[in-house]
């Protein structure tokens, strides 16, 4: 079991218009660890990334903070919100709310 950790939150849409100052001052206050989802049994990219939940409790958690889709209610997946355009590189952001996160870790959860 693991914990799906979201970091590098920025805000979504990004603000258009920044001064230099202004984008630095934005990333400084990024946090590494801003979310941590809990009960994280497996994390599939193929055609859409899904996270799929040890349990019942960790699915409606990670739903409910997120606002993530269901891609499969009965085998507790997930369907990550993706956007291209504001990720880094060609990797794109997971997007929670207003916000996109750049930064995702799996570590391994605590029983």
């Amino acid at each position: 079991m693991f914990d799906l950790i979201l970091g590098d939150g920025y805000p979504y849409p990004y603000p258009e218009g920044l001064t230099e100052q202004e984008q630095d001052d934005l990333a400084a206050s990024l946090a590494v660890e801003d979310m941590r989802l809990k009960g994280v049994v497996s994390v599939e990219w193929r055609f859409e990334l899904t996270i799929e939940f040890v349990d019942r409790e960790s699915y409606d958690a990670a739903k409910a903070t997120t606002g993530w889709e269901a891609w499969d209610e009965g085998a507790l997946l997930l369907s990550a919100t993706l956007e291209g355009r504001e990720g880094r590189g060609d990797i794109p952001a997971l997007i929670v709310g207003d916000k996109a996160y750049c930064r995702w870790m799996i570590v391994k959860g605590k029983d």
